[in-house]
Order: structure tokens, then sequence, then C-alpha cells
């Protein structure tokens, strides 16, 4: 996989990842609309930036890492999960010690984000990995 093609796959990513983020973003405000009692997380905006800039910047270290060898991608897929637990951990923590009051809020929105993303990472390596065009 050239270093051509390895961006080209980034920035197809990085469009999409933008697409579903900001599909969330629109959710999460029709939520908060439709339901004016529900306790609005705090930290919402960080919240939603740091999901999204760890899931691409992985997913460009993935792909710059793992060229051309499946084998070697599967096993840095492995890795990268446990970092980003490590990495959500510590956010998670900081979220809850930043607003004590407001932390079941912004550990669910955080949550949520989290999954959502991580589906949409997931389905999209797939994707890259099983491509005809990837050899």
């Amino acid at each position: 996989m050239s270093k051509a093609n390895v961006n080209k796959l980034f920035f197809s990513f990085l469009g999409k990842l933008s697409l579903v983020t900001l599909f969330m973003v629109i959710m999460f405000v029709a939520v908060l609309y439709l339901f004016p009692d529900m306790a609005i997380p705090s930290k919402s905006v960080a919240i939603f930036i740091v999901v999204f800039t760890v899931t691409a910047g992985v997913h460009y270290i993935l792909l710059k890492s793992g060229q051309g060898e499946k084998d070697k991608l599967t096993n840095l897929i492995l890795l990268s999960s446990v970092i980003k637990l490590f990495i959500y951990a510590i956010f998670t923590f900081l979220l809850i010690l930043a607003d004590r009051d407001g932390a079941m809020s912004n550990v669910i929105l955080f949550f949520s984000a989290y999954i959502i993303l991580t589906v949409f990472e997931i389905g999209s390596i797939y994707g890259q990995v099983n491509s005809p065009q990837d050899s």
C-alpha cells in the first residue's frame, strides 16, 4: 500500500467520520430540544472533540503502521483498542473530576459517542481490510 493510497483511505475515513460526528451532534441537540428537563452535559464539546480526535488519530496510525500486512494490522487493531481504553479511562476520570454534579450526564454522552464512533471505525477498518484493491 503506497503512501498516496494510505492518505486517500485516511481522508476518505476522515470525511465519513466528520459526517457521523456531525450527525451525532445534530441528534444530541435534537434530544436536548425534545427533552428540555434532561441534564445537559457540561463537557459536551470536549467530549465530541476528544472522541473524534482519538478515533481519527488511531485510524491514521493503524493505516500507516499496517500497510499491506493483514496479520500485522489485526494485531495493531487489538493493541490500539487497549490503548484507546486507557486513554478513554483517563478522560472519563477527568470528566468526573471536572464536574462531579454533572458527571453522570457527561459519562453517558461520552459512552454514547464512544460506542457510535467505535462501531463506525470497526466497520471502516473491516471494509478497508477486505477491499478488493487491497492485496
